[in-house]
C-alpha cells in the first residue's frame, strides 16, 4: 500500500509561494476521453475535460509546468498571504514544501503514454474565454489501475480561485468513468490525510466510504513529498463503482 502511496503522491522543488498567472495549456489536445464543455457566467467561459496524454509527445510534455502550478497552488496555496486564499483544499498548515515537482508530472506524463488509458491516465480541467485565447489548464486528477478491478485515484486539484464550483465534480466523474470503462475496476480508492475532515465529507458526499485503514505518512530524509509540521497520517476511501 505504502508503494502505491508513493506512486499516487509527488513532490519536488519548484517555487510557487506568490502568485503568477495562468500558465497557458497550450493548443488542446484532439484525443479527448469523454469530453464534456460546460459553459458557465460566472468563470467568464467553457471549462472542458480533456485527456493530458495524446499522441503528440511534445504537446504533452509542454503541459507539466501547468499541471506542475495548478497542483501546488491547490495544496500549497496560490498566494503568499494566506488571508487572501479563496480555495479549501490547501494543506500548507499541516506541509511544507511543494506538492509535486514538473520533473515528477513529466515522468508521470511519460508513464501514462507508456502504459495508455487501460492502465491509467490524466485528465485536465481547460477554460478556455474565447476561441482567440489558448485555454488555461485549471485542474488535475489521475486515475491508475492498482490491482485487479481497482483504481487509485491522486493529483486531483483545482484553481483555488475556482473552486467550488463544480470542476472538481466533473474531473472526478471523468477519472471514474475511465476506472469502470477502461480500467475495468469496479472500486474506486484514494488516500486522504486522515485530519482533512471536510475533504473527507466532501468525499463522502461523492460516495466513498472511510475503511478505517490508516497509512503513515512516507518518511523521506529529502522530504519530497512534504515536511509534515505535526504527525500526519492517511486514511483509505473505497467507492464501488456501478454500470
Amino acid at each position: 500500500m505504502i508503494t502505491k502511496l508513493i506512486i499516487a503522491l509527488t513532490a519536488g522543488r519548484a517555487n510557487f509561494g506568490k502568485k503568477i498567472g495562468l500558465v497557458s495549456a497550450f493548443r488542446p489536445t484532439s484525443v479527448m476521453y469523454n469530453s464534456k464543455s460546460t459553459p458557465s457566467e460566472s468563470l467568464g467561459g467553457h471549462i472542458r475535460i480533456i485527456s493530458a496524454v495524446d499522441k503528440d509527445a511534445e504537446d504533452c510534455y509542454r503541459r507539466s509546468e501547468a499541471i506542475t502550478q495548478i497542483v501546488n497552488w491547490a495544496y500549497r496555496g496560490k498566494y503568499q498571504d494566506v488571508s487572501e486564499e479563496k480555495g479549501w483544499t490547501t494543506e500548507r498548515h499541516l506541509l511544507g514544501g511543494v506538492r509535486t515537482s514538473q520533473e515528477d508530472v513529466e515522468a508521470l506524463i511519460g508513464r501514462c503514454q507508456m502504459k495508455g488509458p487501460k492502465e491509467e491516465n490524466i485528465f485536465l480541467a481547460v477554460k478556455q474565454d474565447s476561441a482567440e485565447i489558448d485555454p488555461v489548464i485549471v485542474g488535475t486528477i489521475h486515475v491508475q489501475r492498482v490491482g485487479e478491478g481497482e483504481a487509485e485515484i491522486g493529483l486531483f486539484s483545482v484553481d483555488p480561485d475556482l473552486q467550488g464550483r463544480g470542476i472538481g465534480n466533473d474531473l472526478l466523474e471523468a477519472a471514474e468513468n475511465l476506472a469502470r470503462t477502461s480500467i475495468g475496476a469496479s472500486l474506486s480508492v484514494l488516500n486522504v490525510l486522515s485530519v482533512r475532515t471536510e475533504l473527507i465529507a466532501w468525499y463522502v458526499r461523492k460516495g466513498y466510504k472511510a475503511t478505517g485503514e490508516k497509512i503513515p505518512f512516507p518518511e523521506c530524509p529529502d522530504f519530497r513529498f512534504g515536511k509534515p509540521k505535526r504527525q500526519l497520517e492517511f486514511l483509505r476511501l473505497e467507492k464501488t463503482l456501478t454500470a
